[in-house]
């Protein structure tokens, strides 16, 4: 799957809107579009919390969306999302100052999600040292 592919391309003016296909990267004309929202636990909605985990792609065949689901489900990491949930909960208005377990708490939390997300996050390769908010997070 190619994370650009939904982006459309710079287009003409006057010229109809073409996007590409997230699994083929074929060009799908407006009339042959198909959007889908699959499973994406990396996805959190800076306004929506009901839109959490899902992520909106552009297709040119309903063959292509059970793949999309199947796959969508298999990377799937709750604790990923509890992560997400709580990096957009730290930069919320009035969240500066706040500790870990209260931003946890503004972000619907309990102790346990916030310790499996941040044992998720000293796991990866690369991991987040710190909140939007500022608040720390432990690496070690």
């Amino acid at each position: 799957m190619r994370a650009e592919a939904s982006i459309g391309r710079e287009q003409a003016p006057g010229t109809p809107r073409v996007r590409r296909c997230e699994v083929c990267g074929a060009d799908v004309p407006p009339e042959r579009e198909m959007t889908v929202l699959v499973p994406d636990s990396s996805v959190v909605d800076p306004v929506d919390s009901s839109r959490d985990g899902q992520r909106m792609v552009t297709v040119c065949s309903a063959a292509e969306v059970p793949g999309l689901i199947a796959a969508g489900r298999a990377a799937w990491r709750d604790e990923q999302l509890w992560l997400g949930r709580l990096a957009k909960a730290s930069s919320e208005p009035g969240a500066a100052g706040m500790d870990l377990r209260q931003v946890a708490r503004r972000a619907f939390l309990g102790d346990e999600q916030l310790r499996l997300a941040l044992e998720w996050n000293r796991a990866q390769e690369v991991p987040m040292t710190a909140l939007p908010g500022g608040q720390p997070l432990p690496v070690h």
